[in-house]
Parts: structure tokens; C-alpha cells; sequence
């Protein structure tokens, strides 16, 4: 009823149903993004795209400037621009190769790219050069790389090894579920979708929408599994 009245006043105000029509359907997707932890932040996504276009300036004056390289290829790569982001981490490696951060954001390019052994071999380096490094996203990037392959035990190890570092990781707990669960490991499953579901409920707020997918996924997962 609401949703007519709604319909009835915007088509009053634009006095076009079919304009009404519109803002009602991009109303209810920006709302069910919003629920759904779909959200972005628009100021986030101008802000990297000007300290790209810095960066850009920057090792277009100096292409010796390796720290620039390396922090223009990561916000590449968190943008998954992968085949932009490759030659500033190839530059950056050379002088950088002992780098945690540079070999992991080298090796999640890679992987973009679908060169999946080296880019595995590249997160593992950093691994071992700070086995804490970016505390357990290198381990998660691992893990949703082997669940998408279909390499399940390697997939639990790694998703295993993010939840031992970072206990807050929702989508670390959900993958965790995920993987027992194709093992067949019910109770295991149903532990760590638990986990997650309960875990995003004491996130602080402002962590509760970013998660809120994985909290949806988390429910999703037990039902499944009592199911």
C-alpha cells in the first residue's frame, strides 16, 4: 500500500508514471544494496581515483620512484584493474622483493590475471617474510582462490589460518562453513557460520554494514545445514 501511495505521489510530482516508475526501482535497489552490505561510498572511490591520477603523475616524472609504483599498482589492483596494475608491481619487485606487501599485492595481480601458481607462490612469500602481514587477508585471498578451483582442503587450511589471526573476519568465518560444509563436516560447518552469524552482531556499527552480506550468507549457511 505504501509502495502505491509512493508510486502515486512521484507520478503527481514528475507528472510521468514512467519516471515514477524509474526512481522507484533505483530507490529499491540503492536500499536493498544498502541492506545487503552492496553499499560503496562514493567519496572512497573518488578518492582513489585521484591518488591514482597522482600517482600516475608521479612515476610518469620519476618512473625510478619504486614506492610509487608499488602503492599505484595496489590501488590497482584494489580497483581490479590488473593488467594496469602488473608493470608498476613487476618495477616494484625488483627493488621491493623482500617486501610482504609488494609480494602480496603482486601475487593477488597474478592471480587476477589467471596466473594462479605464481601469484599462490607470491602471496605465500609474503607469508613467510611476516606471517601476519595485512592480519589474515593474504590467507583469505588464498582461500576464496582455492574454493573457486575447487582445491577444498586447501581452501579450509587457509580460510583456518585467517580466522586463527583476525577472530573478527565474517567472510573468513563464512568461507570456513563453506569449505567443512563441501567436506561434508556438518558440525564443523554449522560451528563456524555460528561464529560469523554472532560475530557481525559485535562488530561496532559502523563494521555491521560493510559485513552485512556475510552476516545474510552466514544465516544462508545454517539453514543449509540443519536443512
Amino acid at each position: 500500500m505504501r509502495t502505491f501511495f509512493l508510486f502515486y505521489l512521484l507520478a503527481s510530482i514528475f507528472r510521468s508514471p514512467l519516471l515514477a516508475i524509474l526512481v522507484l526501482v533505483v530507490v529499491g535497489y540503492l536500499t536493498d544494496a544498502r541492506w545487503q552490505g552492496r553499499w560503496f561510498d562514493p567519496r572512497q572511490l573518488f578518492s582513489r581515483r585521484h591518488a591514482i591520477a597522482d600517482l600516475r603523475r608521479t612515476v610518469a616524472n620519476n618512473e625510478h620512484d619504486v614506492a610509487a609504483h608499488n602503492d599505484l599498482g595496489r590501488l590497482l589492483v584494489q580497483q581490479r584493474d590488473y593488467a594496469a596494475a602488473l608493470p608498476h608491481l613487476e618495477r616494484a619487485m625488483r627493488r621491493m622483493s623482500e617486501s610482504p606487501e609488494t609480494n602480496y599485492i603482486y601475487g593477488t595481480c597474478l592471480l587476477g590475471l589467471g596466473r594462479a601458481e605464481e601469484g599462490v607462490r607470491h602471496i605465500r612469500r609474503a607469508l613467510e617474510i611476516h606471517p601476519r602481514h595485512a592480519y589474515g587477508e593474504p590467507q583469505l585471498v588464498l582461500a576464496r582462490h582455492f574454493l573457486a578451483a575447487g582445491a577444498i582442503e586447501d581452501a579450509r587450511r587457509w580460510t583456518r589460518e585467517a580466522v586463527k589471526l583476525n577472530t573478527s573476519s565474517i567472510e573468513g568465518w563464512v568461507l570456513l562453513g563453506r569449505t567443512e560444509q563441501r567436506l561434508g563436516n556438518s558440525q564443523a560447518a554449522r560451528e563456524a557460520f555460528t561464529s560469523a552469524r554472532d560475530g557481525c552482531r559485535q562488530l561496532p556499527a559502523y563494521l555491521r554494514l560493510p559485513n552485512r552480506r556475510w552476516l545474510i550468507a552466514a544465516k544462508q549457511g545454517l539453514r543449509s545445514v540443519r536443512g
